[in-house]
């Protein structure tokens, strides 16, 4: 062999190794499909590329024409064969055309060797005319894409997990995409689809992903020449990373927020090197991936050059990494609903298998705020930040939030991520994680926007039957800023990872989560209490609350609302809370979330028409002064709605002035029902608004006399008789369900109405005398006594009262003048001040009889008679007494004075007065009848000796007490009983403290009196 024959031959096998090493590179290396694809890598590669790799490219041929028996080589030898294979046939290939170029320089046509070596070369280059240069002349014919998903896992070894995905092929025309197929890829199945030739690119996305990945063969695109096989692969690293945007769903704050965030840029998924972001108006919303016909609206520079890795990165996780970049719209003249497409470049170079992502969402730029009431502030219960983050979804950084949540017109949200996902698993501190969240809780969280810090507690329902283990099921937990050390386990949230695959860490029932919640001063709901019905809940064993979990006493609350056009499982979470109220369960309340996943604006992490982005299901709560305790505190008692767009509240007012907004309690008999609404034109004028009043231990149904249909804006209403509404001593609520004409809804929390616990039943009037009654009457609960009385009808001039609470009321009233008809009303007033008053009543008192025995009889008057004659005061006993005597001590010539019917002349008593007392000589057995008025005074003159006097009052007492005026002034009382006929005569002597068998003083009687002085006696 001559010298140009060697170095052709060292010169061609140098190229072959070279361009070998390639090739191997190409389908081992750089992640390719394996032997798979031999044969087949080349065919998109153009042919300058394929000439300069000419060895490898031969090699190529050869292998393709080997097909399956090279396979089946392979898969016995293994992939060291096959590196062997793709280098060691370069190098032969190089060897071979560096000896026919030196034979062909040289002209050495008689040498054997250079003879076997042009004859190989003549090969090659039909070979290459064949496969390369005459498939050419056939432009216009068809070749077969196809989309390699299923990796060899004998030679390359194990391949990724599969993910279904979705995949969009457009063709390149004069630069123009234009769609050609799309379709769902759910099974690990190569698809192989008929395509015109030309040029092709693919847009990938994963499910469950945000991401939109494009392939293009690295800019140049996928070729399909004529009866050709172009194969694309879908199973490489790249998808397992996200590279994506978003922006809030609205804004109504002037710029819009547009986070760019990459995800698992570390590992086995490698990194990803950031060019510019790109910020296009796609006009006709058409959402394809071609920025071509889009308006470039601004270009984001500041982190060109950033490459997001395992060392490089700003959240919690290496390769985990966001920016926040800001678009004012007003400056592109764009307004309402519009829709983005943003391109973020990829700038890895041509060894970097990553490619530039497309994020497309809409906006609507907002010409008002939310609607909005004084101390009304709409936030989004359910929401998981980028603390969130396992094999089926992650959220979004917790600055990002806030500034989502600002350009929507939220006031606040609370950040409830996975119990599964804040245990820590980057250090050995299991609080580390939860710590770092709380941190940007705290730091994050202003006095306009506020954070609430939270969880989502896997847990166990509770148990139904004994020793019938539950499924898992979700509990959002407010309020955990001051969590420590939960059940002594040393954790500062509440573990819960029996619904995490595979399973890890503790996992409690529910019954002790709530326990610990309340210990630990926190605020419990039912997360989605009525979701986990599908397929894919029961794979990770979750369940929907039951009647059993739902009846638990603790917890504050239920989100029913979960995500938008989700009807169905809200309508079942509301029956069962229709069930609690009309229980009496006052403990238990409605909200409404969203529970994004980062979504900011639109759903990403479901499946179906459900859209669960952030803040389009609102809980607006009421609290006056904007903090985290008074959210909390609203939370907790129910001052809350819920409604995916207007706002509508209500408040009752009684007519004590004392006002319940709503989650509050009232009672009353003048209850006035206020309500107010308020809406804008991006949600639609309010059409209906149903009042629904519910019944304790009864049914619910609307009040129709309060439907309104109002078709307005903002308005609001007054009904002043909704105590009419509801029957008699029962207990219950109204709550409000409002609708739009364009769809949107509002649930209110209900306003508890007390029976006032005053009604009165049974007015009784009992014991009636000349001077007394009893007069009794029930309510329904403990309350007050009062009975108002007067002669007069509605003017009661009288009253008497008790102020102890009971329910059985008895009042006795004393001084009654004899035979007068009174007029009286009860009242009575509960511990809630609700004051009742009864119809009006009349009694009339007995008339006053003096009853006179035969003989000797001592009396008075203790009422004025209108006419004071003696003959008009006796007329009722005319015929019935012989005499009568009177005892005046003052006058001292002649103390007696006496009136004899039948004598016309002598008689000096001409009058008879309360005050004094007389003696009345009776034929027979009688009564006097005596009426009149009560003295206008009833003091008595006394004198020093003996006083014969009456005594002016109608109540009797104790002889101490009537005369405790003239103590000390007299010696010794006397009164004459003609009833005792054992002894007429009692006495009462203050000296003797025993003997005295005088103990009252009593209406009608006559009593001596020895005075020690003068002195008067105040009765």
């Amino acid at each position: 062999m001559d010298k140009w024959t060697k170095r052709s031959t060292i010169i061609g096998g140098t190229w072959g190794l070279f361009s070998g090493m390639i090739y191997a590179w190409m389908a081992f290396a750089a992640g390719f499909s394996g032997y798979g694809d031999v044969g087949a890598l080349f065919k998109n590669i153009p042919i300058k590329w394929k000439i300069i790799f000419l060895p490898a490219y031969v090699t190529d041929i050869f292998s393709y024409l080997l097909g399956n028996s090279l396979i089946i080589i392979a898969s016995l030898l293994g992939v060291y064969f096959f590196i062997m294979w793709c280098i060691g046939i370069s190098i032969m290939f190089g060897v071979a055309i560096g000896i026919s170029v030196a034979a062909v320089i040289k002209k050495k046509r008689g040498d054997k060797m250079t003879t076997n070596c042009i004859r190989l070369f003549v090969i090659i280059i039909f070979l290459f005319g064949i496969f390369c240069i005459v498939p050419s002349a056939y432009a216009g014919g068809t070749g077969i894409l196809t989309f390699d998903v299923t990796p060899d896992a004998i030679v390359m070894g194990p391949a990724p997990e599969f993910h279904p995905k979705h995949i969009k092929v457009v063709t390149i025309k004069d630069g123009i995409e234009v769609p050609l197929f799309e379709s769902d890829i759910l099974k690990q199945e190569d698809i192989q689809v008929l395509v015109p030739v030309g040029t092709y690119k693919l847009y990938v996305q994963l499910q469950g992903h945000r991401t939109i990945w494009e392939l293009d063969n690295e800019g140049s695109g996928y070729n399909v020449s004529s009866s050709s096989a172009t194969v694309v692969p879908l199973w490489e690293n790249t998808l397992l990373k996200d590279v994506f945007a978003d922006a809030p769903w609205r804004t109504q704050t002037g710029s819009i927020p547009i986070l760019v965030m990459v995800k698992d840029a570390a590992g086995i998924a490698g990194d990803y090197d950031l060019g510019n972001i790109e910020i296009y108006l796609d006009e006709d919303c058409d959402k394809d991936d071609n920025e071509i016909d889009d308006i470039l609206l601004g270009m984001e520079t500041k982190w060109n050059g950033v490459t997001v890795d395992g060392s490089y990165y700003n959240l919690y996780y290496p390769g985990d990494w966001y920016g926040i970049t800001y678009l004012d719209p007003s400056e592109h003249d764009v307004s309402g609903e519009a829709c983005f497409h943003v391109v973020i470049r990829d700038i890895g170079g041509w060894l970097d298998p990553d490619g530039d992502t497309h994020s497309h969402f809409n906006v609507t730029i907002a010409s008002e705020t939310l609607p909005t009431l004084p101390n009304w502030h709409a936030g989004d219960t359910h929401y998981h930040s980028s603390y969130t983050d396992n094999l089926v979804e992650f959220g979004f950084p917790v600055e990002s939030t806030v500034e989502a949540g600002r350009a929507i017109g939220l006031d606040w949200n609370a950040i409830t991520d996975h119990s599964f996902d804040i245990r820590d698993s980057k250090t050995t501190n299991p609080n580390h994680k939860f710590t770092a969240l709380k941190h940007d809780v705290g730091s994050y969280s202003t006095g306009s926007y506020r954070l609430i810090l939270g969880e989502e507690v896997s847990c166990y329902g509770h148990k139904s039957l004994p020793l019938v283990p539950r499924g898992v099921v979700h509990f959002l937990i407010f309020g955990m800023e001051n969590f420590s050390n939960v059940g002594g386990t040393g954790l500062d949230f509440i573990p819960g990872s029996q619904d995490e695959k595979p399973e890890g860490g503790l996992t409690w029932n529910l019954e002790d989560v709530i326990d610990v919640v309340n210990s630990q001063g926190g605020v419990s709901y039912a997360a989605h209490p009525e979701g986990h019905r599908d397929a894919s809940a029961a794979a990770f064993d979750r369940v929907p609350w039951i009647t059993e979990d739902y009846n638990l006493v603790g917890y504050n609350g239920l989100q029913v609302w979960n995500m938008i056009n989700n009807d169905n499982e809200r309508d079942l979470g509301l029956e069962q809370w229709r069930r609690l109220l009309l229980n009496g369960r006052k403990d238990v309340f409605i909200a409404g979330g969203s529970d994004a996943h980062g979504d900011f604006s639109h759903a990403t992490t479901v499946i179906g028409p459900m859209d669960n982005a952030f803040g389009k299901v609102r809980t607006y709560i009421h609290c006056k002064e904007f903090t985290g305790e008074g959210i909390l505190n609203a939370l907790k008692n129910g001052h809350s709605i819920m409604s995916d767009g207007p706002l509508v509240i209500f408040n009752i007012t009684n007519e004590r002035g004392e006002t319940a907004i709503i989650g509050d309690e009232i009672t009353g008999y003048d209850l006035t029902l206020n309500i107010q609404w308020e809406s804008t034109l991006e949600f639609g004028n309010v059409s209906h608004i149903y009042f629904i009043l519910g019944v304790i231990g009864e049914t619910e149904g609307e009040i129709d006399d309060y439907h309104i249909s109002p078709d307005s804006l903002s308005n609001s209403k007054v009904y002043t008789d909704l105590a009419s509404k509801i029957p008699l001593m029962k207990n219950g609520y109204v709550r409000i369900h409002a609708t739009t004409d364009k769809g949107h809804t509002v649930y209110t929390n209900p306003i508890w109405i007390s029976s006032p616990t005053s009604i009165i039943s049974n007015v009784s009037i009992t014991g009636i005398t000349p001077d007394s009654t009893i007069i009794t009457w029930d309510t329904n609960g403990p309350s007050s006594s009062l009975v108002k009385y007067g002669t007069e009808s509605s003017n009661y001039t009288l009253q008497k009262y008790d102020l102890v609470n009971v329910t059985s009321h008895s009042i006795h009233l004393f001084g009654l003048l004899p035979d007068t008809t009174y007029y009286f009303v009860v009242n009575s007033t509960d511990q809630h001040g609700n004051s009742n008053q009864s119809n009006e009543y009349d009694f009339t008192t007995e008339i006053l009889r003096i009853p006179l025995q035969a003989g000797w009889n001592l009396i008075s008057l203790p009422l004025m008679p209108e006419d004071t004659s003696v003959d008009m005061v006796l007329s009722p006993i005319m015929g019935d007494y012989s005499i009568i005597w009177a005892y005046n001590a003052s006058d001292t010539a002649d103390h007696w004075k006496k009136y004899d019917p039948g004598a016309p002349f002598g008689n000096d008593l001409t009058t008879m007065e309360a005050g004094k007392g007389y003696w009345i000589m009776m034929t027979s057995d009688s009564a006097l009848n005596i009426s009149g008025t009560v003295p206008e005074s009833t003091d008595i003159n006394l004198t020093t000796g003996w006083n014969l006097i009456g005594y002016n009052s109608l109540e009797s007492q104790p002889i101490a007490e009537s005369l405790s005026s003239i103590s000390g002034n007299y010696t010794i009382v006397w009164t004459y009983n003609a009833s005792d006929t054992a002894d007429h005569w009692k006495k009462y002597d203050q000296s003797a403290p025993f003997g005295n068998d005088l103990a009252n003083m009593e209406a009608g009687k006559g009593y001596w009196i020895m005075m020690t002085t003068d002195d008067i006696l105040e009765i």
